[in-house]
């Protein structure tokens, strides 16, 4: 059962600590509420059409919400692949989520380094849109198609088979908001990886 549950947490890293943690992840001040939802997915990665909807200024909020998101991965990348509970570790998601949710992420942390896991590369990414931004611009909701097969994740130095569901591009949402006095935080990540919302998309 562990070995199952691990190889569904290591394909996704943050999945389940992140959205475990959305019901307690609040902006420090409340977020505005007037925001503009897009139009259907487009149908392919390069289509762009949907920026459309969005003002210039909710778009430069998308493009340095979405660069923040690309910054974490990066660098949070060789933290997963060492698998090690480090103070650097701990530092480097104070930077990038609010309280609680670096504690519930450094915590997962913790477990995979008590059973050995890590994992390694990123998800590919076949696109990426806003799917809802604040008047502000100052939250954002960005939707990405992903393939995680393209990551390893390994228990004891031994490879974890992947689930089934991580073999095909899937829809990832990342909700971000930049509080007053702060950068860009990630509050909330979910993955269309449950059976009973299959949402696929397509490369």
């Amino acid at each position: 059962m562990i070995r199952r549950t691990l190889s569904t947490l290591a394909a996704l890293t943050l999945v389940g600590a992140l959205a475990a943690c959305s019901d307690a992840t609040k902006d420090p001040e409340p977020k505005a509420t007037d925001s503009t939802t897009s139009a259907a997915p487009t149908p392919t990665p390069t289509a762009t059409a949907w920026r459309d909807a969005y003002t210039e200024k909710q778009l430069t909020g998308y493009d340095a919400a979405l660069q923040r998101w690309e910054s974490y991965l990066n660098r949070s990348e060789p933290v997963w692949a060492a698998g090690k509970a480090t103070p650097r570790a701990e530092d480097l998601f104070k930077e990038y989520f609010p309280d609680p949710v670096w504690r519930v992420v450094y915590a997962q942390l913790k477990t995979y380094e008590e059973v050995e896991v890590k994992t390694e590369g990123q998800a590919e990414v076949y696109w990426s849109k806003a799917i809802e931004i604040s008047g502000t611009a100052l939250s954002v909701t960005i939707e990405q198609c992903v393939n995680y097969s393209t990551g390893t994740a390994t228990q004891g130095g031994k490879v974890i088979e992947a689930e089934k569901w991580a073999t095909e591009p899937r829809l990832r949402t990342i909700a971000l908001s930049k509080p007053k006095g702060h950068g860009w935080l990630i509050y909330e990540l979910h993955d269309e990886t449950s059976k009973t919302r299959p949402k696929k998309c397509e490369p």
